[in-house]
């Protein structure tokens, strides 16, 4: 009976991909099973011993519901039933094809699933949730090797509006900020969180890890203090800011990108520090590697550490400022020790000594920085950025000629827009990302209101 079930199960999501918007072909029936059938033991509680899931991902998920700290009821262990399982598209997968480095013919899926938990953790919630769902060769069989929370533009993709705009109020509290169309959203930088879960380890390893949930800008204050090492003094040189405002840039981004790329059965977003392997903890995952964040260290009145003047400045600085990879969305934008000269261009990586002599020795701004490590990176060279593979772009908000300054011009091209003299409509990232500056008061139409709300913006009226 259970396999009659499984069967029909299988034929019942063959034949409603076919139906499906995007859809361009069937499903591969392996895929399909082992999607499945992986949905199906988390339901029946036999994940642990199924098929269905690959050996290494089992492993992962068993650790993740054993660490000690995160208690008896974490991840897929907090999964009381999954039902109603979708497949709703098959995915390109360039977003998340750095999760499956380990992955022999990967194939990426989203999929929904209504799901009861024992507590919304903020990975999987009582519900309905959105997977990306990564299947992989082992052995010869097909099985899921990886589950991950989608990026925002690929659920907006597939899923209607209305849909999209309950999953993300529940699951982060947020909307997007304009009223879009199906299909309308190609970048995330509209899901800016307020707050990041960042999974810290006590130097004594007597102690176990503890997740800290921390204002999104001050985690970035935090980090960027810790990684340029900058002066106390108020009264710095105008080249320093502009290579903090660059790090500042990639801290954020980076912190913001891991925000949405964490995987289901994690409960936290990044780790504090790159460091933390080197201290060997018992419950220190495999693989941590993100930014300095010891805020004990840097920002913390009652320790009398304080947060370097040009620190705060930077990060306030370029906190309205977008910056993308060459598709218009985020990506994994990394930070780095370097030597101090100009090595490294096109490397995917911002080297904090790098970007000191490039803005004191080479006079570069902080926009020039960034072009110069990011632009034109060979993703068969380096695998850390991704997506990106031409020139990256950095828009401070209401740039609507997207040429990377706000000034006046930006006001006049959103007059000619509100008066039928220029036309956006080609559907181009781009052009999308235009029309979203545009619309300065974010009403979903662009008038003399917005015009002028630019401008009082340029003025420091707003």
């Amino acid at each position: 009976m259970e396999i009659k079930k499984c069967v029909c199960a299988v034929i019942a999501i063959c034949i409603i991909s076919a139906f499906m918007p995007h859809a361009t072909k069937a499903l591969p029936l392996e895929d399909v099973t082992a999607i499945i059938g992986c949905y199906g033991s988390i339901n029946d509680g036999s994940w642990q011993s199924t098929p269905h899931i690959s050996s290494g991902y089992s492993e992962q998920l068993q650790l993740s519901a054993k660490t000690e700290f995160r208690g008896t009821a974490h991840g897929i262990a907090n999964v009381i039933s999954a039902c109603n399982v979708r497949i709703i598209a098959q995915l390109e997968g360039s977003d998340y094809s750095c999760y499956a480095d380990e992955t022999e013919n990967p194939a990426y899926y989203l999929t929904s699933v209504d799901e009861k938990t024992i507590s919304d953790d903020g990975f999987n919630m009582t519900g309905t949730n959105y997977h990306v769902v990564i299947c992989g060769t082992e052995e010869g069989c097909r099985r899921v090797c990886d589950m991950r929370l989608p990026l925002p533009h690929t659920v907006t993709e597939y899923v209607d509006l209305w849909s999209a705009n309950v999953y993300f109020a529940l699951r982060f509290g947020i909307f997007p900020t304009r009223a879009y169309s199906h299909a309308d959203i190609p970048r995330d930088f509209d899901f800016m969180p307020t707050e990041i879960r960042v999974k810290r380890f006590h130097r004594d390893e007597k102690k176990d890890a503890e997740i800290e949930t921390v204002d999104f800008k001050q985690y970035t204050y935090v980090v960027l203090c810790g990684e340029v090492c900058p002066p106390a003094d108020e009264n710095y040189p105008a080249a320093r800011l502009e290579y903090c405002k660059a790090a500042a840039i990639a801290a954020r981004n980076f912190g913001w990108y891991k925000y949405f790329s964490s995987g289901v059965n994690a409960d936290f977003h990044l780790y504090d520090c790159s460091g933390a392997s080197s201290h060997h903890h018992p419950s220190i995952s495999p693989k941590p590697a993100d930014q300095l964040y010891l805020p004990e260290k840097h920002g913390n009145p009652d320790t009398g550490h304080a947060l370097a003047p040009v620190t705060i400045d930077a990060t306030d600085a370029i906190w309205d400022v977008v910056f993308t990879n060459d598709e218009y969305k985020l990506f994994l934008s990394i930070c780095a020790n370097g030597k101090y000269n100009d090595d490294y261009e096109h490397m995917g990586k911002l080297r904090h000594q790098g970007s000191k002599y490039l803005a004191v020795e080479k006079g570069m701004d902080y926009k020039e920085i960034l072009h110069y490590y990011y632009d034109y990176v060979d993703p068969d060279k380096v695998s850390t950025v991704v997506g990106n593979g031409g020139k990256v772009h950095v828009n401070p908000y209401g740039d609507v000629s997207m040429n990377e300054t706000f000034n006046t011009v930006d006001a006049v091209w959103a007059l000619k827009y509100a008066a039928g003299m220029l036309a956006w409509d080609d559907g181009s990232n781009m052009n999308r990302i235009r029309i979203m500056f545009a619309d300065a008061n974010d009403d979903g139409t662009i008038s003399t209101t917005d015009a002028v709300l630019l401008l009082r913006r340029l003025a420091g009226m707003e």
